[in-house]
C-alpha cells in the first residue's frame, strides 16, 4: 500500500460487515439447527461427561454408557444426513431461483440501449436476495456436513474406547463373566 491505512475511515465497514454477518450468521444456525439439534444435544452431553472427567467428578465413562453411545450417534447422524440432503436441495433450487431471475432481467433489458456490462449489473444487482438465500442455503450445508463429519469421527472415537475397554477387561481378567461384572460395579 502507498498510502497510510485510516483505522477511523475503516471502521464503518467493519462495523456494516460484523452487524451483516451477525444476521445471517443467525439465519444460516437456524436453518441448521432445524437439521442438527439432535447432533447438537448429543454432542452437549458428551462434552458435559468429558468436563465431569476433567473435574474428577467421575473416574471414566462406564461400558454401558459407551455402549450405549455407540448406539445411539449412528441413529442420530442418520437422522441429520436427511437433512443434509434436504439443504442440497434447497441450495440446488435456490442457485436456479437465482440464475432464473438474473435471465428474466437480462431478458427484458435485451432491447434496450444498455451495454452488456451495464445489463449485467444490473441483473446482478436486482438478484442481490437471491444470491445471498443461495449463500445462506449453501452455507448451512457445508456446516451440517462439518457437524456429520465431526459426528463420525466422535462415533470412531466412542468405538475405539469401547474397544479399550472390552481389551483391558478380557486381558487382565480373564475374561470370564464374573470379572466382567466385577468390573462393571467399579
Amino acid at each position: 500500500m502507498s498510502h497510510k491505512l485510516d483505522k477511523d475511515e475503516l471502521h464503518p465497514a467493519l462495523t456494516y460487515v460484523e452487524k451483516h454477518s451477525t444476521d445471517i450468521n443467525d439465519i444460516v444456525n437456524g436453518v441448521v439447527a432445524k437439521y442438527s439439534h439432535e447432533l447438537d444435544q448429543f454432542i452437549q452431553v458428551v462434552q458435559e461427561c468429558l468436563q465431569m472427567i476433567k473435574t474428577n467428578e467421575i473416574q471414566e465413562y462406564s461400558i454401558e454408557t459407551l455402549q450405549l453411545q455407540a448406539l445411539k450417534l449412528p441413529t442420530v447422524l442418520y437422522f441429520a444426513s436427511d437433512g443434509l440432503e434436504a439443504l442440497g436441495t434447497d441450495s440446488d433450487v435456490s442457485e436456479y431461483r437465482k440464475k432464473e431471475v438474473y435471465n428474466d432481467i437480462m431478458e427484458q433489458l435485451r432491447d434496450t440501449d444498455y451495454t452488456i456490462p451495464d445489463k449485467k449489473a444490473t441483473a446482478e444487482k436486482q438478484t442481490e436476495y437471491e444470491s445471498m438465500v443461495y449463500k445462506i442455503y449453501d452455507r448451512a450445508y457445508k456446516k451440517l456436513k462439518l457437524r456429520l463429519d465431526y459426528g463420525t469421527k466422535l462415533l470412531e472415537s466412542i468405538k475405539k474406547v469401547l474397544d479399550l475397554r472390552i481389551a483391558k477387561i478380557n486381558k487382565g481378567k480373564g475374561g470370564d463373566e464374573q470379572n466382567v461384572r466385577q468390573y462393571r460395579s467399579n
